[in-house]
């Protein structure tokens, strides 16, 4: 009979536990939702940009994009230009602040204005301008990342693609050609 009594009281126990457990866990709850609506709080942290992520999306673009100009490949051209300035958009609208350095303003300055203006040269298909155009957008990389504290990140023009299995020049592929 003892044996009984006390599984009896053990189990009881047990339930006594497990309830106040669930009903803690509940009041938490509710206590984190109402403070994220008196307060303003968010207790999870937004997701940070990863600014070295979107440099090397930018870099791979500028890379692709140069061995487009090689081959005069206008709407190739025009399609990186497209990618970087929705990237640079990201950073640049982002609040992105580094060892109190503004990053995202720098982008805009040193990334969205000289693209811009390689964007407008392009719009004209004269190769000689839109080389001098792209230097001068290499050149402002590197002045941003020398602002930025990062002086030993040096871009230059390439000298081999990134992708060795795309045809730049894009006129021997057809519609009709799966190859």
């Amino acid at each position: 009979m003892n044996k009984v009594i006390s599984a009896i009281v053990l189990l009881a126990l047990i339930a006594a536990i497990g309830y106040n457990y669930l009903r803690i866990r509940s009041l938490e709850s509710k206590n984190q939702q109402l403070r994220r609506v008196v307060y303003g709080i968010i207790d999870e942290p937004e997701e940070a940009i990863e600014v070295a992520d979107i440099m090397t999306k930018l870099q791979r673009y500028m890379n692709k994009m140069w061995f487009a100009q090689l081959h005069s490949n206008w709407p190739l051209i025009e399609f990186y230009i497209e990618e970087m300035e929705e990237t640079m958009e990201v950073l640049s609208t982002s609040g992105v602040i580094e060892d109190n350095i503004d990053i995202s303003g720098l982008m805009v300055k040193f990334g969205l204005n000289p693209l811009g203006k390689y964007k407008h040269t392009v719009e004209k298909r004269n190769l000689e301008e839109v080389t001098e155009s792209y230097t001068n957008l290499v050149s402002n990389c590197n002045n941003c990342h020398k602002l930025s504290d990062h002086p030993f990140v040096v871009i230059i023009k390439p000298v081999t693609p990134v992708y060795d299995n795309q045809d730049y020049a894009g006129s021997k592929i057809t519609s009709d050609d799966p190859d």
